[in-house]
């Protein structure tokens, strides 16, 4: 697509609406009707992750398709990220670990290992670890076989972890076996060998052929209808079966392909900068299950269900999420003054009063607490407390550059 101009704003605008369609599905039912509900949460939001890895193994192998050295670069980049986000996200972690697995504390370190390496340390985060496995594989693969050996590889493997969706299709004993042992060990087959590959495959792919792909441009968007209506299609199906989740759907693949295709060559102008939106969806992705927790505790501390159910708990959820992403951006972006050192006592004391109030309101009713709410309510001090030294060393750093000039 060197000679076509690319429509990096309209994928970042899509890229946004599937950040916001990942508060959804992680938010408790926005509906009382079943039907909708997994209408909403499990096929029309089960597009962005999808999404997510085409794009971000597009611009990958953008950047590094004839330059090695900067796919470590790259990588070293995530691994930090990641390593940062996990040991933030770890108070969570080990409750869940308290709460959900029954081992002795002595296995702790064991557990969290695994989760740093398989699933994160709090369930958003296994995007990380399965992105980076599927672009290593995709990359070395690239370098002995041809992508049809590839996407033959990959389909092959998404289709055995397609399992998880269409478990109620298990009929062989023996398969069933194995499955059931491998969901035991390791909870979900979504991860950068069942799941990434054929998506970031499919990015690499774009990338590379992206020339002749253009030509059946004026089809991608009767191809969207099509396969949308397919994977319509496929909800209808998987929503009368038996299911362990509904991470993996068949019609995905096509239809993620197209959507990216149509998003890069589209000719629709946007009237805004996107580079902010590019911000926001990085800051969603990361703090949005804090805000969804503490809303939800709040919610069952002071019997609001509004807080944490149905349409509005959604997007109460979202507003919290946005405005605390927005205070982050805020504080890179600026000096470190006054009002930003007061506006984080503030927020610190908001969140500190919320947490006690609750601890109180649970008390009084001899419900027990979560632990979660107290995690939540450390994890969101330590970003922005992170947040804050990091733009002061950041300062200070300029600042001694500045005096040595």
């Amino acid at each position: 697509m060197e000679n076509a101009k690319k429509n990096i704003q309209m994928i970042d605008l899509l890229k946004f609406i599937a950040a916001i369609m990942v508060v959804c599905i992680h938010s408790e039912p926005i509906s009382g009707n079943e039907w909708f509900n997994f209408l909403v949460k499990n096929i029309l939001c089960r597009i962005a992750v999808p999404l997510f890895f085409i794009s971000s193994a597009y611009f990958i192998r953008k950047s590094t398709v004839n330059k090695e050295g900067n796919l470590k670069g790259k990588i070293v980049h995530l691994l930090k990220n990641y390593l940062f986000w996990s040991v933030v996200f770890l108070p969570i972690g080990l409750d869940w670990i308290n709460q959900n697995l029954s081992i002795s504390p002595s296995l702790y370190p064991a557990a969290l290992l695994f989760g740093l390496v398989y699933s994160g340390t709090y369930y958003h985060l296994w995007y990380i670890p399965a992105f980076i496995l599927s672009v290593v594989i995709i990359t070395k693969a690239r370098q002995y076989i041809s992508y049809k050996l590839i996407f033959l590889i990959a389909a092959a493997l998404y289709f055995v972890g397609s399992l998880e969706t269409y478990y109620g299709l298990i009929t062989i004993d023996w398969v069933k076996e194995i499955f059931d042992g491998f969901i035991h060990l390791f909870f979900t087959t979504r991860n950068g060998l069942f799941y990434g590959m054929i998506f970031t495959a499919i990015g690499f792919f774009i990338y590379d052929y992206e020339q002749k792909l253009l030509t059946f441009k004026k089809y991608f968007k009767w191809a969207l209808l099509f396969l949308g209506s397919l994977l319509f299609l496929e909800g209808v199906i998987v929503y009368n079966m038996l299911r362990l989740d509904c991470n993996f759907l068949i019609v995905l693949i096509p239809f993620s392909f197209v959507l990216f295709l149509w998003g890069i060559t589209s000719e629709i102008k946007l009237p805004f900068n996107t580079v902010k939106l590019r911000a926001l969806s990085h800051y969603y992705y990361f703090i949005h299950p804090i805000c969804i927790v503490i809303l939800f505790e709040i919610g069952n501390a002071f019997n609001l269900s509004f807080f944490n159910k149905g349409l509005t708990g959604f997007l109460l959820s979202y507003l919290f999420t946005h405005l605390l992403s927005v205070f982050l951006i805020k504080l890179k972006e600026q000096q470190v003054g006054r009002g930003i050192w007061l506006s984080s006592f503030l927020s610190g004391a908001v969140f500190t009063t919320v947490i006690v109030g609750c601890i109180y309101i649970f008390e009084t009713a001899s419900v027990p607490i979560q632990f979660e709410l107290a995690s939540c309510v450390l994890i969101s001090q330590i970003i922005i407390l992170a947040a804050l030294i990091s733009k002061l060393i950041s300062l200070r750093r300029k600042r001694n550059i500045y005096s040595l000039g």
